[in-house]
Formats: C-alpha cells, sequence, structure tokens
C-alpha cells in the first residue's frame, strides 16, 4: 500500500479498542466538552469514538480517504423511546475538516448544534485531542497544541490569562514512535528540548508499547502510545525565560551547564568588550540573557536537570 503522506494504519483490534478505553477515560476525567482527532486515516478509531463527545471534530489531510467516508457517517436519529434529550448530533462532513493539522485555525472551530445565534467557539480548556500522528511532524504537531507561549498555561500574569482563558487544551493520547515517546516521558532521566517544552504544563506518560505488526503497512521504527494531562495549578518558572536558556544551553547538549556558561560569557565578551551581557541598554543580537548557574548544578548537563533545578536557574 502507498502512504504518500507515511501514514500507517492501526490494524490491531485489541489496540484499537484499548486506545478507545483510554480516550473515553480520559475525556472523563479531564471534564471535556470537546474531542479531536488528528489524522484517522480509515476511521479505525473514529468509529469507536464518534460518540464520546457531541462536540468531536476530525482533521485530515488526505482527501484520499473520503472513499471510505460513508462507513463512519451516521444518519440524523430522533431521541430513544422514552427520554426528551436528544443524542449526540451524528458526525457529518461539515465536522470532518480535510486540512492540514498545522495549518488549522483551532480556536474557530464552533460548537455543535447550536442556533446562528448562539454560535459559540469550542472551549479547548476542555478539549481532548487524539490521534496517530505522522512520525515525521510529531515535534510541531505538538508544539501547536501544547507549547503554544499564548495559551494560559505558559502566561503567569493574571490579566493576561484572563484575556485568554478560553486557551489551551485539556489534554491528549497520541500514536508516536517509541523513541520520541520515552523521551517526553516525565519521569525520563535525559530530557530533550520537545520534552522541556511540554512537561511545562503537562504531565506526559508513556502508556503502551505497539509492535510493527499492528499496523499495515508495518512501520520500520517501533511505535507507542503516551498520555497528555495538564498539570494542576502550581508556581511555574517563566515560560518565555525557559526556552531562552533552552535556546542558549540546549545546542551544546555533550558539556555541562558551566562550561556552557563560560562559553557564552566568553562569546559576548568578544562582541561587547568591557559590558555587561545583562546591561539594559542592549537590544537585538548584542544583549544576551545571562543565567547564573548554582555551583553545585554546574557538573550536570541540561538533560540532566530536573524541574525543579530547572526552576532554581530560571
Amino acid at each position: 500500500m502507498w502512504t504518500y503522506l507515511g501514514q500507517n494504519f492501526l490494524i490491531d483490534a485489541k489496540v484499537r479498542q484499548y486506545i478507545a478505553d483510554h480516550i473515553l477515560k480520559l475525556y472523563e476525567d479531564l471534564w471535556c466538552e470537546a474531542l479531536i482527532e488528528i489524522g484517522p486515516g480509515k476511521w479505525a478509531i473514529t468509529r469507536l469514538i464518534k460518540d464520546v463527545s457531541p462536540n468531536f471534530y476530525v482533521i485530515e489531510k488526505d482527501t484520499t480517504l473520503k472513499l471510505h467516508l460513508n462507513e463512519i457517517l451516521d444518519p440524523p436519529n430522533p431521541p430513544p423511546m422514552g427520554t426528551s434529550n436528544p443524542p449526540n448530533p451524528p458526525l457529518s462532513r461539515g465536522t470532518i475538516l480535510w486540512w492540514d493539522v498545522l495549518d488549522v485555525d483551532i480556536h474557530s472551530i464552533e460548537c455543535r448544534g447550536t442556533s446562528d445565534a448562539e454560535k459559540k467557539k469550542i472551549n479547548t480548556k476542555k478539549t481532548l485531542v487524539v490521534g496517530n500522528l505522522p512520525y515525521y511532524i510529531t515535534s510541531p504537531i505538538m508544539r501547536k497544541f501544547f507549547s503554544d507561549p499564548r495559551l494560559p498555561h505558559f502566561v503567569r500574569n493574571d490579566k493576561a490569562s484572563a484575556r485568554n482563558d478560553d486557551s489551551g487544551f485539556a489534554g491528549g493520547i497520541f500514536m508516536v514512535q517509541d523513541e520520541v515517546a520515552l523521551r517526553l516521558d516525565s519521569d525520563v532521566k535525559k530530557k530533550s528540548y520537545l520534552r522541556w517544552l511540554l512537561n511545562y504544563a503537562y504531565q506526559v506518560k508513556y502508556l503502551k508499547w505497539v509492535p510493527a505488526k499492528c499496523f499495515k503497512p508495518a512501520p520500520k521504527v517501533k511505535s507507542a502510545l503516551i498520555e497528555l494531562r495538564t498539570k494542576n495549578l502550581e508556581l511555574r518558572p517563566d515560560f518565555q525565560s525557559m526556552i531562552k536558556f533552552l535556546d542558549l544551553y540546549s545546542p551544546f547538549t555533550r558539556k555541562t551547564l558551566g562550561a556552557i556558561e563560560k562559553m557564552i560569557d566568553k562569546r559576548f565578551a568578544d562582541k561587547s568588550p568591557g559590558v555587561s551581557c545583562d546591561d539594559k541598554s542592549l537590544s537585538g543580537d548584542k544583549k544576551i540573557k545571562s543565567f547564573t548557574i548554582p555551583e553545585h548544578l554546574r557538573k550536570k548537563r541540561l538533560e540532566e536537570l530536573k524541574r525543579e533545578e530547572l526552576g532554581e536557574i530560571l
């Protein structure tokens, strides 16, 4: 089977059900009101979760998969006998978005089942995002949904949070490359750049290893399921300061923090001799944000830092 977008379709029924059960549980645990599925492929998981939420949306780039669409579209159903409440609106062509997920404006999606006069956007803070992600764009998709600095998880100012109160995502469940899943887990010892971004506001949990034989065509790499849950509100280091720190220190993964600090100080001294790198009169490329590395952390590498140690530096 030719998969020009890098698709590997999940064919194992037990794994499908495992995923659907975890999606339902996480949706209920986080008190979600909307559900978004990325990359449904041939609708294997869609069939099992399309009734989980009254606001269910699907994002798929490959329009050739429309051939399988009629298999999952529901005709409108009347309310069940003896009840006054209508069932969840059926999955329809209007709730399947044939877009590139990286180009979708999630905040423009409207709730279903409301009149034109009552139209309102989905509350992304109560929206669960799930999907079997193309492995070659896992990082951009994760950053789009779970490390956007405009979201309230990353804003410490109360007024800014109030302006973006309808932003942020409750969590997600994703199929990713096993190597990536192991690096993103909250408890991993060696921490990647993406791991720091996601774990700033989310608890990332490795759920299950999925063998290649569960897909068609079988991928050449191992796969795994991960779960993201928003963390309880707590004092966090400033997000923008964390980004500046990672941008400065992450290119030197094999060096200790102390050695990197010396390199940065020397680089700045060569460019602007006699001027402090914290000088507020500087701007643009001439200004380098300095971070003081505590003595007991100078022999550690960035990937070895614990969350509280990063907060100590920032």
